[in-house]
Order: C-alpha cells, then sequence, then structure tokens
C-alpha cells in the first residue's frame, strides 16, 4: 500500500503523516528531506523556492520509488507538495489499486476563523525555520491552488472547515480500513483467465437478481441481455468474491435513451459496512471518464444508499414488469 499526502501548506500533511505512521507502523518519506538532501549535497542547483521546478525535479524519483515499493509488495507513505495533480498518468492498472491519494486543504473560512491557530501549530511535527511568509491571502492563494488542480484532474479534496482533529481522526478511520482491504481489486468478469470460479462465486448470491445474472453469464445471454462491451465488474480479494455490478448499455427500464446503467449490485453480508461498492463505482468512474460519459444511471428501490456515493435522485419510472423504481444519476466529472 501507498499513502500518497499532498495539500496546501500549514493543512497538516506532516502531522497526518506522524500520525499513520504511528497507527499503522508503516513508514514514510518526506519529500521536503528528499528535497534538502539533493539541494545541500550539492546535486542540483535549483533552490527551495523553486517549487514548480522542483516538481519536475523530485517527481521522477519518488515516482519511481512508489513503483518499486508496490514490486516489492512493501507499504510506504509520500508526503510532500512536490506530487502533480495528474499523478496518475505515471502509473499503470499494476500499481494505481495500490496507491491511496490524499489532498488537504481547507476553506477560506476556516483560515478567517483560526489563522492564529493554525500558526500556532505550525511546528508542531518539524520545526519550521521561518514562518514570516505565512499570511492569510498567501493561505487562501496556496489553498485555491490545490483545490482547483485536483478537481482539473479529478481529484478529491479533504477539505478541513470546521474542526481539523476530527478531519484528521475520520481520515485515519478510513485509512485503517483501506489497509485493511490492500488485497481487494476490481477485475472484469470476461477478462478474467478463472471465468468458472467467478461464476461459482456470482452462484452464491442470496439474491433472485443474481441467480438472473449467474444464468445469463452461464448461458452466453449476457450481452443480447444488457448490450455488446458491456462488463461484470468484480471487487476481489484473492480468490474471494465481495462484491460485483455491471457496467452495461441497458437495464431493466426499457425503452428508455438513459445509458449507461450500473446494475446488479450486490455485497456478500460477510462484507457488507465498509463502504465496498464504492471500490465499484472508483472502477465505474474511471471507465465512464474513458468513454467521455457525463451521467451513470442506477434503477433501485434502495433510499439512502447510493446517496453516499454522489448519486442524486433522477425521477421514478417503470421497470420491465411495469413496476415502479427509482432512477439515480451519478455525474461523472471529465
Amino acid at each position: 500500500m501507498i499513502v500518497l499526502i499532498t495539500g496546501a501548506s500549514h493543512t497538516g500533511k506532516t502531522l497526518l503523516a506522524q500520525r499513520m505512521l504511528e497507527e499503522f507502523k508503516i513508514p514514510y518519506l518526506s519529500v521536503d528531506h528528499l528535497k534538502m538532501g539533493l539541494i545541500r549535497s550539492g546535486q542540483t542547483e535549483l533552490t527551495p523556492e523553486d517549487d514548480e521546478a522542483l516538481t519536475g525535479y523530485l517527481w521522477p524519483i519518488v515516482r519511481e520509488m512508489i513503483k518499486t515499493a508496490i514490486e516489492n509488495k512493501q507499504n510506504l507513505i509520500v508526503e510532500g507538495c512536490y506530487i502533480p495533480f495528474d499523478w496518475r498518468k505515471d502509473f499503470d492498472e499494476q500499481y494505481l489499486p495500490s496507491i491511496r491519494f490524499i489532498c488537504l486543504a481547507m476553506t477560506d473560512d476556516y483560515i478567517d476563523a483560526h489563522f492564529a491557530e493554525i500558526k500556532a501549530h505550525s511546528s508542531d511535527i518539524e520545526v519550521r525555520l521561518d514562518d514570516a511568509d505565512c499570511t492569510i491571502e498567501s493561505l487562501k492563494e496556496d489553498n485555491l491552488a490545490y483545490i482547483v488542480g485536483c478537481q482539473k484532474y479529478g481529484e478529491q479534496v479533504v477539505m478541513n472547515d470546521s474542526d481539523y482533529q476530527q478531519t484528521i481522526n475520520k481520515l485515519l478511520d478510513e485509512e485503517l480500513e483501506f489497509v485493511k482491504g490492500t488485497h481487494k481489486k476490481v477485475i472484469c468478469f470476461f477478462e478474467s483467465d478463472c471465468q468458472e470460479h467467478w461464476l461459482d462465486e456470482i452462484k452464491r448470491s442470496d439474491w433472485k437478481s443474481g441467480a438472473f445474472l449467474y444464468e445469463l453469464l452461464s448461458t452466453g445471454r449476457f450481452y443480447e441481455a444488457v448490450g455488446e462491451g458491456s462488463k461484470v465488474l468484480l471487487l476481489t480479494d484473492d480468490d474471494a468474491l465481495i462484491s460485483y455490478c455491471t457496467y452495461a448499455k441497458k437495464n431493466d427500464i426499457q425503452p428508455t435513451e438513459l445509458s449507461p446503467w450500473m446494475g446488479f449490485v450486490y455485497t456478500f453480508p460477510e462484507h457488507r459496512g465498509h463502504r465496498n461498492v464504492g471500490l465499484l463505482f472508483e472502477e465505474i468512474e474511471r471507465l465512464a471518464k474513458e468513454e467521455q460519459v457525463s451521467e451513470v444511471y442506477i434503477s433501485t428501490n434502495h433510499i439512502g444508499l447510493y446517496e453516499k456515493y454522489g448519486c442524486e435522485y433522477l425521477t421514478t419510472m417503470g421497470d420491465m414488469d411495469g413496476e415502479p423504481t427509482r432512477v439515480y444519476e451519478k455525474k461523472i466529472e471529465l
């Protein structure tokens, strides 16, 4: 597992890395320390003020260290402000499932209300030799740059707008779940060499629609039912199936011009309560972006479930049996 921690100045990147080191016993690499080591040893003529040039200089080194750690199945926290917003382009599917990205930022209101406190805690983990350049205006400008940069490349930002310690504790809880689930990965059924095994796993579902999906796959009628090019996504942990869903051209609401659909969403009972569906959503968002699709739809009668993953109720429509069903829409940022 690799955790990348970046963000604006004074947002607590180093504190979060230190807390994760203490909680999870995972070593962390400070990109700032790497920077100063290279500068002070004369390996570069860049100075600590050359932020943009330093990102281009340091990131290729850090990037290859990350790849090496993943290949060696080692855990590592990488913390610093020299991680580019488009970092994902430098990793393929061999590496991306093992990387967690966290960007910290503060709202303008929080900076206005807590500026003195922010300054007072600036040396909690490392002593800042000179913090005179830190002003309310510079903090707001720095935070806005990170927010805009992350939005441009579809990255999430952890915004602190009220209680900083609560924000950090929530992140630690989420990372603990990630640490526990580092063997989880999403695969495509049709690209797997173990289709018979995964069919047997799907067959275990205690759900009528799961049995129907099994029937479609085992009889070769899947594409006929949901459209050519549709996918079955499996969230796996080694050879165990945790959750599954489809990313399909058609759903049980026909006829309709709405497409594509996330359907057949199921999590096995022993794995519920851990937001595993969120990992399937991340893969669907990735696929949708590749296809330049700006909306994905879900047909369900659950209320309060898909809202957790950014879905919004759109309308109620009739399914193929004439029964009413709620339709949700998931916006995809392209």
